[in-house]
């Protein structure tokens, strides 16, 4: 009994109104690191004066996934505008969707990247302390 005295009418359970989120703007100006950029290993990136921690972003397996997140920040970074990290990612996604991977490193031939995932780059963006965001 106690049950169906809990229990809601269909249309009442899906009524619930969520706040909508704020999107983070990130001014990608600010992630040049002046080519001082080297992967330590699967879960550290040495950006400059800043040590990038991913060992919290569980679905990177491979050191060829980090380097090519360090090439991926480093593309962002000749992106001179401030932008939300979710455009920033899905543009930068969309051109490697078109052109692959040289888009990271188009003057390098660099067999040792894999491609990461738009989640991947976006954590890697949000753990670098360097990037100045806002919300907007």
């Amino acid at each position: 009994r106690k049950a169906a005295d809990d229990a809601q009418p269909q249309e009442q359970q899906h009524n619930v109104k969520y706040h909508k989120t704020k999107q983070r703007i990130v001014d990608v100006s600010q992630l040049d690191a002046n080519g001082k950029v080297k992967v330590l290993n699967r879960n550290t990136i040495s950006y400059s004066d800043t040590e990038l921690d991913l060992s919290s972003v569980e679905q990177i397996v491979t050191k060829a996934q980090t380097v090519a997140i360090s090439k991926a920040l480093q593309t962002l970074a000749k992106t001179s505008s401030a932008n939300a990290i979710r455009d920033v990612v899905d543009q930068l996604d969309a051109s490697m969707d078109t052109n692959g991977l040289n888009v990271l490193a188009p003057t390098e031939c660099n067999g040792g990247m894999a491609r990461p995932r738009k989640l991947e780059i976006a954590a890697s963006l949000n753990r670098l302390r360097r990037a100045k965001s806002i919300h907007q």
